[in-house]
């Protein structure tokens, strides 16, 4: 289920369980996030070489952001770095603009 993140109420906590390999740490959430954003970044790597690498960082980690926020943020539960979390981060994008398009088109709708 998403959840909406107002940021205000939900802060990123300094440091999340993380499992690299076989070792289990806490690292903190400022080098965790910019891990995960090269990650989904280098995956397509039109937009690693892009011009417009900053902007899409940033939006990288906004999402990446909420992604934390509403899906590990009362879990014990480590992030797997090197495992399934993209396949997580990629479930909750298309939820979230699944309910992003349901909520648009019944507004237009309604007009």
């Amino acid at each position: 289920m998403i959840q909406t993140i107002n940021n205000e109420e939900h802060k990123i906590p300094e440091y999340f369980k993380v499992k690299i390999g076989k070792a289990e740490m806490e690292l903190e959430s400022d080098c965790l996030i910019s891990t995960m954003c090269h990650q989904v970044i280098h995956k397509k790597n039109s937009l690693y070489n892009s011009d417009d690498f900053v902007m899409i960082f940033d939006v990288t980690k906004s999402e990446i952001k909420d992604f934390l926020l509403s899906s590990y943020i009362n879990l014990e539960e480590e992030i797997d770095i090197f495992g399934d979390w993209m396949e997580k981060f990629n479930e909750y994008q298309v939820e979230k603009n699944k309910l992003s398009s349901d909520y648009f088109f019944n507004v237009q709708q309604k007009l």
